[in-house]
């Protein structure tokens, strides 16, 4: 029987471990702390517990995401983008990326007010922006025909 409620802990974070679960385990235990650190402000319990845990959990090995950086597997990611039979959205995001170098979320979250396609400019706002600050894309000729092209699609009629 465990009696430490520091032991229970650990023994419940190390059961999601067994599950493979290495980082809901470290959430949890993250979670538990927020908990904990409640219960001393609002004067229920002592001290939060959590801090004894450290260094007790697995942590995952960082994988690093592969990336294309031969210019000839480059060219063949390119072509099989074009050959791509999906729809006139996912086509447009899949041509899009690569012509623009933003982050899928930003590419998600774009807005017709942010993209002058006569300057051939999208300004991002910092507040979809990971640093929070506005940033610029300049759109090449490729770019600008794909955004057309969806613009077709996506523009309000009034």
């Amino acid at each position: 029987m465990i009696k430490s409620p520091c032991l229970f802990l650990l023994a419940t974070l190390r059961k999601i471990e067994s599950e493979g679960k290495y980082e809901t385990a470290i959430r949890a235990k993250q979670t538990a702390g927020q908990v904990f650190r409640y219960g001393v402000v609002v004067r229920q319990i002592g001290s939060d517990i959590t801090p004894y845990l450290k260094g007790e959990l697995t942590t995952s090995k960082t994988k690093h995401m592969a990336a294309i950086i031969e210019p000839k597997e480059v060219r063949k990611l390119l072509l099989a983008i074009e050959e791509y039979k999906g729809s006139l959205e996912v086509c447009c995001a899949l041509r899009l990326a690569p012509l623009t170098f933003v982050r899928p979320g930003e590419l998600r979250r774009a807005e017709w007010s942010e993209i002058d396609l006569k300057e051939a400019t999208w300004i991002i706002k910092g507040n979809k922006m990971k640093m929070g600050e506005d940033r610029e894309v300049t759109l090449s000729r490729q770019a600008l025909k794909t955004l057309r092209d969806i613009k077709l699609l996506t523009q309000t009629w009034n």
